[in-house]
């Protein structure tokens, strides 16, 4: 599996309408959904903690 920085990469470098000489050069579908699996997973525990902290707050002030 690549990484996601190296998707990007290859994304930035890869030139439509000339021929591929490498084809390990070229982006495939799976990479592209490793890497929306990431970001909905870093998203995901993002909102989590932003979340948890909220929750947090409001117990501790209606608490004092």
């Amino acid at each position: 599996m690549c990484s996601r920085w190296t998707v990007v990469a290859r994304s930035l470098t890869q030139v439509e309408g000339l021929a591929i000489y490498n084809a390990s050069q070229l982006i495939e579908p799976l990479d592209m959904f490793v890497v929306q699996a990431n970001i909905n997973t870093i998203l995901a525990q993002f909102v989590g903690i932003i979340s948890s902290a909220w929750l947090i707050s409001r117990i501790s002030y209606h608490h004092h």
